[in-house]
């Protein structure tokens, strides 16, 4: 999942490190929004567990992707 909003969107001829952070923000807020405290906070990665798995809002350092992502187990 990643947000799509316009104004966020990063390309080569226009990169951003602010809008990466922006992005992963706004993820971080509708998580804990939705979802609650995170379980713990690495520094590209927040982390909630469950016990049927995990929901990580991420920054991938090498492409610049930011999305949060669902892994059950």
């Amino acid at each position: 999942m990643e947000n799509a909003e316009e104004s966020l969107i990063n390309n080569y001829n226009d990169w951003s490190n602010s809008k990466i952070k922006k992005k992963k923000d706004i993820h971080d807020h509708w998580l804990k929004r939705n979802v609650g405290e995170p379980s713990y906070i690495k520094e590209m990665s927040t982390i909630y567990s469950f016990p049927f798995g995990q929901i990580t809002s991420y920054i991938d350092q090498k492409s610049g992707e930011v999305g949060i992502a669902i892994e059950y187990i």
